[in-house]
């Protein structure tokens, strides 16, 4: 079985550990740390940006901002990839979206 592309917001506030209420109000602020695609009600995050966000926190738990980059070439890489991944979910969000639109128009004819 294959981990799905998405999670739901509440999902992904527990994996940030912060509050849906924090996570609510962060996102009403724009400041939530990863794109978040709105289907109707439902809020639904990028499994693989949030884990590239996750991946690259340096704070330690529950610090929301990114490490900053030393400039090593590992870091370098570490980026690449979370850019990548980041990319891969805004794929993945964008089709869930055209499915639902598409949904949505079958219904409406």
């Amino acid at each position: 079985m294959t981990t799905p592309a998405t999670m739901t917001f509440t999902e992904a506030c527990q994996v940030l550990g912060i509050a849906r209420g924090t996570g609510y109000a962060l996102l009403e602020r724009g400041e939530f740390p990863v794109p978040v695609e709105r289907l109707g009600r439902q809020i639904k995050v990028g499994r693989a940006a949030l884990d590239a966000y996750v991946a690259g926190l340096g704070g330690g738990h529950g610090s929301l901002h990114p490490a900053a980059p030393t400039g090593s070439a590992a870091d370098a890489e570490r980026m690449r990839a979370a850019l990548a991944a980041l990319d891969a979910s805004v794929l993945a969000l964008t089709a869930a979206r055209e499915v639902l639109a598409a949904s949505i128009e079958a219904t409406a004819a």
